[in-house]
C-alpha cells in the first residue's frame, strides 16, 4: 500500500454488495499489487458501466471486534483481483466466492459484531461490518491502518451499490495471467514453499527481514499459518515489482 502521505485522501467506504461478483477499489493507493488492465463492469442500470484501469490485490487493515482493543483486535482482510475504478461512488466488497473468506452474515450487528462478521472457512474472524442500509467494513484507524479521507456516502441519500464483471472480461484477464506466467519461464514458488535466497534478500532490502514484514501485516513469525500467509503476500508484491521494472 502507499505511504501515509499518499493515503490521506483515500475513500474509506468499503461497502458490502452481495449482488456484485467482483471487488472494486476507487483509489490506486489501496493496492498492494497492481497490473494495468483496461476493462469494464456492468451495473443495475447500464450494460456498460464504469471503466476499470487495472487489477490487483488489496490488503485492508480491519477491526475484528467492536469492543476489543490491543493487537488481537485487528487483522488484515485480503481481497484478490480487485478492479481499480476511479469513478466508483465508493469501494465495493462483492461476493465472487474467492479470497480469504467463505461466508458473510449481515443480519445486524450483535454486541460482539457476530451478525456482521466475515469469517474464513475455518471460522477465523476476518472483519465485520457496521450500518443498516449499507454495510460498511470497519477499518483499523491510524497508526495500524492508514489515514483516510472523509466518507463519500451522504446521510439520507439512497445509493444503488453494485458491479458485475462480465465473464468474457474475467476470461480475458485469466488468459493474460496465463500468458504472463508462461513468459516468466520457471514457475514461481508456491505460498507454502520456503523463501529462496533471492526472496530473502528482497525481504531484507525492502522490509528489514521476515519478522518485520509479518509484523507490519499483524502476522506472527511463530505461527506457521501466519508465515504461509506472509509468503503469499510477499510473493505477490515481488511479482508486482518485477512487472513494474520490466515496464519502465
Amino acid at each position: 500500500m502507499a505511504t501515509p502521505s499518499e493515503t490521506s485522501g483515500l475513500c474509506p467506504d468499503w461497502v458490502l454488495s452481495t449482488s456484485s461478483n467482483v471487488h472494486v477499489a476507487r483509489d490506486r493507493a489501496w493496492f498492494s499489487t497492481y497490473t494495468p488492465f483496461p476493462t469494464f463492469t456492468t451495473s443495475y442500470v447500464a450494460t456498460s458501466g464504469p471503466e476499470a484501469l487495472g487489477i490487483g490485490d488489496v490488503h485492508l487493515p480491519v477491526k475484528l471486534f467492536p469492543k476489543r482493543s490491543g493487537p488481537g483486535a485487528h487483522g488484515t482482510l485480503h481481497l484478490r483481483d480487485v478492479l481499480h475504478v476511479p469513478t466508483s461512488v465508493c469501494n465495493i466488497i462483492g461476493s465472487p466466492g474467492t479470497g480469504d473468506y467463505s461466508g458473510i452474515t449481515f443480519a445486524g450487528l450483535g454486541d460482539d459484531g457476530k451478525d456482521g462478521a466475515i469469517t474464513a472457512q475455518n471460522g477465523r474472524r476476518l472483519g465485520y461490518f457496521v450500518g443498516r442500509r449499507l454495510m460498511v467494513l470497519k477499518l483499523s484507524g491510524p497508526p495500524i491502518g492508514p489515514a483516510v479521507g472523509p466518507s463519500a456516502l451522504e446521510t439520507g441519500t439512497h445509493y444503488m451499490i453494485g458491479a458485475t464483471w462480465p465473464d468474457s472480461e474475467r476470461q480475458r484477464w485469466a488468459a493474460a495471467q496465463a500468458d504472463h506466467a508462461t513468459n516468466q519461464g520457471e514457475p514461481a514458488a508456491g505460498p507454502s514453499a520456503p523463501y529462496t535466497q533471492k526472496e530473502k534478500a528482497w525481504l531484507k532490502r525492502e522490509w528489514g527481514g521476515e519478522f518485520k514484514f509479518l509484523a507490519a501485516y499483524g502476522l506472527s513469525i511463530y505461527k506457521d499459518e501466519d508465515r504461509e500467509e506472509g509468503r503469499s503476500i510477499a510473493r505477490a508484491m515481488m511479482e508486482a515489482d518485477e512487472v513494474e521494472d520490466t515496464s519502465m
